[in-house]
């Protein structure tokens, strides 16, 4: 197990062996959770990058996030963190170090699409020097949501 980053926290590269705890925290996050075949794909993909964070002194997974890497460019494809971890600082330490991972792949802008909606995350997008760079009206909720597409320059 190759550890990363923060003190707080241990951060790792997601196996499949971690894929059931991937999957009960997507189906907690989100009210169209991927599918775990979906979320296999993205672990076997070569081209992805999936990190877990866990506790200093637990062994349980809190929450991961998973990229789309073709440097220069990367694309945060899903940040989730389990419902009772939240609010806690997880989600800006997986941030924080997914940028740092991104850097040491010469990665030099990621992306990110979000509904408009979802106010929690773009404030957390935006605190993490996100900006808006195209709004998408009627993407989702059969045209009734835009989805806002986000930049930031590491």
């Amino acid at each position: 197990m190759k550890v990363l980053g923060n003190p707080l926290f241990i951060f790792t590269h997601a196996t499949i062996e971690d894929l059931p705890e991937i999957v009960a925290i997507e189906q907690a996050s989100f009210s169209k959770p991927w599918s775990e075949e979906s979320l296999f794909s993205e672990l076997s993909s070569l081209l992805s990058s999936t990190i877990i964070v866990k506790s200093s002194c637990k062994a349980i997974v809190y929450g991961y996030n998973c990229c789309k890497i073709i440097p220069p460019e990367a694309d945060l494809l899903r940040i989730a963190v389990r419902p009772k971890r939240r609010r806690c600082g997880v989600d800006r330490a997986l941030l924080d170090e997914m940028f740092r991972f991104l850097r040491l792949q010469q990665v030099a802008t990621i992306y990110l699409e979000v509904s408009e909606v979802n106010r929690s995350a773009i404030a957390l997008y935006e605190k993490s020097g996100f900006v808006v760079v195209v709004n998408r009206p009627g993407y989702y909720d059969d045209g009734a949501t835009a989805a806002l597409l986000l930049r930031r320059d590491l």
